[in-house]
């Protein structure tokens, strides 16, 4: 849904110059809007994303950009994302890991990998199938039988972008190290219970971009 947010976002931005804080601000809410209206069975009313806002738009203003946005997209709102693609190639993957347990690692490694993906500026070019191609190789590194997948999954001839998919798994491997755990810190002596610390995306990109 986030990925959807921001394609319409981007679209309907690149159209709009020059933008001021407030009309990017308006147009992010009711992008997030739209996109969890159309594709999330979690539904989100219209005031809540008013809210969202801390009162500097109303309802009616929401309605009056949400109806800008689909024009300006020709009313073109199922975009080709990572996600969609990896939904599609999950079949293809099963049949190349031939193992339940394996196969459903790889696929909840590669969404995670997916969603790290959104987060970073470098994926905003690359294309869909790319990122979702190297999240699915990246996610299947660990596993002990790593080459016979790949090479099964390599005979359906699916990565037509080999340089770019290569590239985006590079950048996949690099987010997702720092995306990882902190090394947890000698104990004290204490009563209270602390948890490990977790990088999350936000902060990962805040520190290290």
């Amino acid at each position: 849904v986030v990925g959807i947010a921001l394609f319409y976002f981007d679209k309907y931005v690149s159209c709009q110059t020059p933008c001021s804080e407030s009309l990017l601000q308006l147009v992010a809410m009711t992008s997030l809007f739209l996109a969890v209206k159309l594709h999330s069975t979690r539904k989100i009313s219209v005031t809540s994303i008013v809210s969202l806002g801390r009162g500097c738009f109303q309802v009616d203003q929401i309605l009056e950009m949400e109806l800008c946005i689909m024009k300006e997209l020709h009313w073109h709102l199922n975009p080709p994302t990572p996600s969609t693609y990896s939904n599609v190639v999950n079949p293809i993957l099963d049949a190349c890991t031939k193992d339940a347990q394996a196969s459903y690692e790889i696929s909840e490694l590669s969404r995670y990998l997916i969603e790290l993906s959104v987060c970073d500026v470098y994926f905003a070019d690359k294309k869909p199938s790319s990122i979702a191609y190297a999240s699915i190789l990246v996610a299947t590194e660990n596993l002990s039988s790593y080459k016979k997948i790949k090479q099964r999954f390599a005979k359906y001839r699916l990565d037509k972008s080999p340089q770019m998919t290569e590239l985006c798994a590079m950048r996949l491997r690099h987010v997702y190290r720092l995306a990882m755990p902190l090394p947890s810190e000698p104990e004290e002596d204490t009563d209270e219970e602390t948890d490990d610390a977790v990088l999350s995306p936000a902060f990962v990109f805040d520190t290290y971009s």
